[in-house]
Parts: C-alpha cells; structure tokens; sequence
C-alpha cells in the first residue's frame, strides 16, 4: 500500500479479517492508530474505512473465526488494556466498541471456537509470578472464569473440527444490545433492556 501511517511509520500489528477482504492495522508510535482497511478489488488499492481508535496503547489484533468480533489489545510491555469491536450489520464496513475490560502482564490470548469468548494468559518463562489464565465474554466485557499457577507454559482451547456446526456467528442483534448497554454502562445506569440482554446472552449460542 502507498498509504503512510497518520502518525509515524511504526507498525505495530496487522491482521486481515477471516472472512472478509479488510484488515486492521495498528500503526505509529505508542499511543498508536488502530484503523479499519478495506481492499477495494476493481481499483487494486486499500482506503481506510474507519479510525477504531485514535490514540491507544495498543500492540495486538485478534479476530473471531467469524469476523463479527475483534480484539484490540495492548499486551506485551504495555498495560493490558482490552477493547472489543463488533460488526452491527451484514453490509456495513463499520466495526463499533462493545465492550472493554484489563488484563494485565498478558503473553498469550486467543478466541474461543464459539467466538464470543477470549481466553488471556500470563506465562512463564517471560513471567515468573502471576501465571494465570481467565476467560472473558466480549459482549460485556467480564472476567468469567479463571485460574491460578505456580507456573504455566501454554494455555490453549481445544480446537474445534473445520466443519463443526456447534457453534454459531453471533448476532447483529446481539452486537446492538452490547452496544447499548456498554453505552448506559458509561453513563452509570443500565435499563432493563440491558439487563435482559445480559440475561439472554448467557443462554444463546454460547456453547452450554
């Protein structure tokens, strides 16, 4: 691409979406650029669709193996902070947050074959203290589950076969009701209809 990062030429990481002809770059010098890239076939070129985040300490990208969410995370040497990003609807471009959460000293993270939950893990040798693993939803954020070690070396999910159908695509309506209660939650109330959504989304297509 002859593009130029908006705010250096440091990039920090790159990942094309499972499903789609777009990727994500994370470019400039910490607090970086995450940016939405879509490769446009008729023209042979790639134009920015959407600045995800501003400025952000971030370093790492993870897409479901649907593409419907994204990770957006600082791991690593930086502080751990987590976004999640999600696609409101079938013909939009657009990826719009969710939810956020922290997950400190984190080396390893990926998704859950169900695509709704991240598993992030502190190891050794590169930690020494803390190994841990927890499990997080990204519709809402939450730290679900976890575990502690003495010490921890890998952490993984047991993969799911290449034509399993047990789990499905999350919802764009399911994406929507994340949205919304993410929004309530920052404005310190939530309404009724986020506390149903939370409800139902224990309970649908998660995998139980």
């Amino acid at each position: 691409t002859d593009a130029e990062s908006p705010n250096g030429t440091s990039v920090q990481a790159i990942q094309w979406s499972p499903t789609r002809d777009e990727f994500i770059l994370i470019s400039g010098f910490q607090p970086a650029q995450a940016a939405l890239w879509s490769w446009d076939e008729r023209a042979m070129k790639v134009a920015v669709a959407k600045v995800l985040l501003e400025k952000a300490h971030r370093n790492t990208i993870r897409f479901n193996q649907f593409g419907s969410l994204v990770c957006l995370a600082g791991f690593g040497n930086l502080a751990g902070q987590v976004d999640f990003f999600g696609r409101p609807e079938e013909e939009n471009t657009d990826f719009i947050r969710v939810s956020s959460c922290q997950a400190n000293c984190t080396v390893s993270a990926e998704w859950a074959p169900d695509g709704r939950h991240f598993l992030t893990a502190v190891l050794a040798p590169r930690m020494r203290v803390d190994n841990c693993v927890a499990v997080w939803n990204a519709l809402t954020g939450a730290r679900i589950d976890g575990m502690e070690f003495e010490e921890l070396y890998e952490a993984q999910w047991r993969p799911e076969p290449p034509d399993s159908l047990r789990f499905l695509d999350i919802s764009f309506e399911e994406i929507h009701g994340a949205f919304e209660a993410a929004g309530a939650k920052m404005l310190g109330y939530v309404p009724d209809s986020a506390y149903e959504y939370y409800s139902e989304s224990k309970s649908v297509k998660d995998g139980k």
